[in-house]
């Protein structure tokens, strides 16, 4: 099975590998995504594209901080290699993807804009354009929206990880186990360094003394000023200590921490992080699996290798097949 398969009919598996092989975009993986929003054998329409690009894109790429063209360019392409071949007008969806200023606006206001707000504008926008749309009004009992994201896209992409099934039983062991467990520990020892808010460095960065407080804390003090052999590497930038950057990165990416004003600081879930060990936990594998992108992040720009795009859009799949299969 390629590894773009999953997710994807086999009409669609066909245009995408074709779309790749003729374009030479054999290492891209923003068509497949995509095609797996879509539904099997549907021709994407206007409101396909509008909720792709201003709804689940943001959700899904949530790590990025800032919106990329090459996305809206390459559902583009996709777009006008599919429209011949399946025998329909592409204008209003290309249109769509040449819009960089609602895109951008969307993207943005994700990171500004209750989730619940934010879809119900989408909702808006595709209702005076006439279009249907598979989000749901706001949900006056769940005013946080947390039963949203999972019900916006058609598709059946791994975009959410399901929780607990409901019903099941907390017993004492599986609090234990979770208390217990490295990652609850990392982000417990970063949110104690943080205490109520500490200043960055200008480039977004923990200063050094807070960053060697944190390498120490989580077992990787000796990266600090490393020695090897008879010769010192002394320490410029705690970013240099690559596990203590991930664990500033997953914890901001979990929502338990995030930048205000030149400083990072905890938001009310990381104000009330272990108190509830299950669900953190739960909520730190849901981020690792679906929103740090391990691997992408792993290499400077420069340096990555041509498989890092294609592992991290596997990961989520095939853990998600995991899931699904118990």
């Amino acid at each position: 099975m390629d590894f773009w398969r999953w997710g994807l009919s086999d009409a669609h598996i066909e245009m995408l590998r074709e779309f790749r092989e003729t374009t030479g975009r054999a290492h891209s993986v923003h068509s497949s995504t995509f095609l797996e929003f879509l539904d099997p054998e549907t021709i994407p329409g206007e409101h396909h594209v509008i909720e792709f690009l201003w709804a689940y894109a943001p959700l899904y790429y949530r790590s990025h901080p800032e919106p990329f063209d090459e996305l809206r360019e390459e559902v583009a392409a996709l777009i006008s290699f599919m429209a011949p071949r399946q025998k329909w007008q592409p204008e209003e969806c290309l249109a769509i993807c040449a819009d960089s200023e609602t895109f951008q606006h969307r993207w943005r206001g994700l990171y500004r804009d209750p989730l619940p707000l934010w879809l119900e504008e989408l909702r808006s926008m595709l209702e005076l354009r006439g279009l249907p749309s598979t989000i749901p009004p706001v949900n006056p009992d769940d005013p946080y929206g947390h039963s949203l994201p999972a019900n916006i896209q058609p598709g059946n992409h791994p975009l959410f990880l399901a929780g607990l099934a409901p019903g099941t039983e907390l017993t004492p062991a599986m609090q234990e186990a979770a208390a217990d467990s490295p990652s609850l520990g990392f982000i417990t020892s970063l949110i104690t360094v943080v205490g109520s808010g500490t200043k960055l460095t200008a480039k977004g960065h923990l200063n050094l003394a807070d960053g060697r407080a944190l390498a120490e804390s989580i077992g990787c003090g000796h990266l600090f000023d490393e020695r090897i052999g008879d010769r010192v590497f002394k320490t410029k930038s705690s970013s240099e200590i690559e596990p203590g950057d991930l664990v500033i990165r997953w914890a901001r990416a979990a929502g338990f921490l995030r930048t205000e004003h030149g400083k990072l600081v905890p938001t009310k879930k990381g104000r009330q992080f272990g108190e509830r060990v299950i669900h953190d936990w739960w909520t730190l594998f849901r981020t690792a699996v679906l929103k740090l992108d391990w691997i992408r992040h792993r290499y400077p720009k420069d340096r990555k290798p041509f498989w890092a795009e294609l592992v991290s859009e596997w990961v989520p799949a095939y853990l998600r097949i995991a899931v699904d299969a118990g």
